[in-house]
């Protein structure tokens, strides 16, 4: 009998011991992700072949390639990748707000690697925003989904005026309320800050007093007055 239950020992030992590495493997990810290693955590979270993981991964590339990558060809070659991991983030697990988030990352910054017709008539602008938009429908308190849906706004008004708010649907409004949404969620987050300081001197004059505090706007200036 203890022959027999050997076997049977050795594999509850091996089924524990992958179900711990699998768990460390995502801790693994960001952890090298936190670190600056991001193609090895890209590599680690694809290897975990979950929706977190791919979502992770894809993350990972989208920060390196818009980042870190030497020329042109290689950051085209990561953020093509990314796209491809988040498409697959996507497909494992629809309710994956995360997975959605990183897709539209991965998309908008392979979106600005090509000649402005081309990432237009690639539908880009029209993904990117589906693909955050549905983030918020699964997590409308997604702080991380109302700061990307604010910079999109911001992005395209700033990009095409008019043309981008009969086109897209963008506006000032929008970003501005996603903005300060996301810094009303999470008013600490230097994410959060940093995001808003960068992006809202774009829109008709509105500047966070400093980007420390970028939940705090000065008032609506004319262009004019500089």
């Amino acid at each position: 009998m203890a022959k027999l239950a050997r076997p049977f020992a050795l594999l509850a030992i091996v089924i524990f011991a992958s179900g711990a590495a699998a768990a460390q493997t995502i801790e693994d990810v960001t952890t090298a992700r936190f670190e600056g290693r991001f193609l090895e955590a890209a590599d680690l979270g694809e290897a975990v072949g979950t929706s977190e993981g791919y979502a992770l991964a894809a993350q990972s590339l989208a920060i390196y390639g818009h980042h870190l990558a030497a020329t042109k060809e290689e950051k085209q070659a990561v953020l093509t990748r990314a796209v491809d991991l988040g498409e697959r983030a996507v497909e494992l697990d629809d309710s994956n707000k995360l997975a959605h988030q990183e897709l539209a990352h991965a998309m908008g910054r392979y979106a600005e690697t090509l000649p402005t017709t081309q990432a237009l008539s690639g539908g880009y602008a029209e993904k990117t925003i589906a693909s955050m938009q549905r983030g918020l429908e699964i997590d409308p308190d997604f702080v991380y989904g109302h700061l990307a849906v604010g910079g999109w706004n911001a992005k395209i008004i700033d990009a095409a005026g008019f043309l981008g708010a009969v086109i897209y649907g963008a506006s000032e409004d929008a970003a501005l309320a996603h903005y300060q949404r996301a810094t009303e969620l999470a008013p600490d987050n230097v994410i959060v800050m940093a995001g808003y300081a960068s992006s809202t001197p774009t829109i008709s004059g509105v500047r966070p007093r400093n980007c420390s505090r970028a939940s705090r706007p000065r008032p609506r200036r004319t262009r004019s007055s500089g």
